[in-house]
């Protein structure tokens, strides 16, 4: 194997969230992008802005389960976010004001009798480990 290369869709999510900082002060409203690995099933906070990777650069897909409940997992996250970490001084209201998929490229190489994952946008690379989800994909054919 030289190379592979591949898409791998991640889950995002817009949403409005309107708290109270302090009870002196009227309420704020922001706006907050979430993305979801759909091959971890884990959610995090998205700063930058990946419009561009709307479309596939790649013809291979990965195969991921696309269906997740990001209605119940976004919400809990903003809401323990606002409660935990800002200290809202009123339940913060949250609403999901919109989802789509883009569809990050990636690329696989063999190096050094290991593989190694190559993510093309943030030019992170990190060896695989034979316990990660991508490399038992990759094994697997």
């Amino acid at each position: 194997m030289n190379e592979i290369k591949f898409n791998l869709p991640i889950l995002v999510s817009q949403w409005h969230v309107t708290y109270k900082p302090l009870p002196l002060l009227g309420k704020k409203k922001l706006r907050h992008m979430l993305a979801t690995d759909l091959i971890q099933k884990e959610t995090s906070f998205l700063t930058d802005d990946y419009e561009a990777y709307r479309e596939k650069k790649y013809s291979y897909t990965m195969p991921v389960e696309m269906i997740y409940d990001i209605e119940k997992n976004g919400y809990d996250l903003l809401r323990h976010h606002y409660m935990y970490k800002k200290k809202s001084w009123s339940y913060p209201e949250i609403e999901r004001v919109d989802q789509y998929y883009i569809y990050l490229p990636y690329r696989i190489a063999e190096e050094n009798g290991g593989y190694v994952l190559h993510e093309e946008v943030s030019g992170m690379r990190r060896k695989l480990k034979k316990n990660d989800e991508i490399y038992k994909m990759i094994i697997r054919g």
